[in-house]
């Protein structure tokens, strides 16, 4: 049985997760290795270039990120954690006027102010977190991909780019999400952004 009891994202920040804005640090306030959970709902855009079809079908095959493209798409996230678990589990489903989309992973703390979230068969993006006025901010720093006890640490142009993700108060007791990649070599793959009540 896990005794962890800290969130995790107060974990990767220390002193730091205080000063997140009251919305953003109750969505993290989630204690890994408790039975807990929170329910966010919020409309969101979801694109990419045509050039980046191939990379994200990739990604959705190993369980990341959503296919579909959409705007004003309704979206409910559920997070919870574990009382056996030191990891966050994210469970988003996307609903598309012809079809629902289910994407899930689970976050886990690697070391510092880093951690991986990981999706399907083992592979997970490595992200840095940090404080910016009172918003989460997420930065990639490469893929971790889990085979058996072998770790294979891959960089992020070998995949759809370096990612980007910031949380941050929407001035109504919500928060907006802002999620992009951007390749070295194709420039922005994919982004998606939104606004939820928590």
């Amino acid at each position: 049985m896990s005794t962890h009891l800290e969130p995790l994202a107060k974990t990767a920040l220390g002193d730091a997760f205080d000063k997140l804005s009251e919305p953003v640090r109750r969505h993290y306030g989630l204690r890994c290795g408790a039975q807990d959970s929170i329910t966010l709902k919020g409309v969101m855009k979801v694109h990419y270039p045509n050039r980046a079809w191939l990379l994200i079908m990739g990604a959705r095959l190993l369980g990341g990120l959503v296919h579909k493209r959409g705007k004003q798409v309704a979206v409910t996230v559920r997070n919870e954690t574990r009382s056996n678990h030191n990891g966050l589990f994210w469970h988003r489903t996307f609903v598309f006027p012809d079809k629902t989309v289910i994407f899930t992973s689970r976050m886990e703390h690697l070391a510092d102010n880093e951690i991986v979230e990981f999706v399907g068969f083992g592979l997970g993006i490595r992200l840095r977190l940090s404080e910016r006025d009172g918003a989460l901010v997420f930065n990639s720093n490469g893929y971790l991909w889990r085979l058996g006890f072998l770790k294979l640490h891959l960089p992020d142009w070998l995949m759809l780019g370096t990612a980007e993700i910031i949380e941050s108060p929407d001035g109504e007791g919500g928060v907006n999400l802002d999620f992009s990649i951007v390749h070295p070599w194709w420039g922005k793959t994919y982004d998606y952004s939104g606004q939820f009540s928590v």
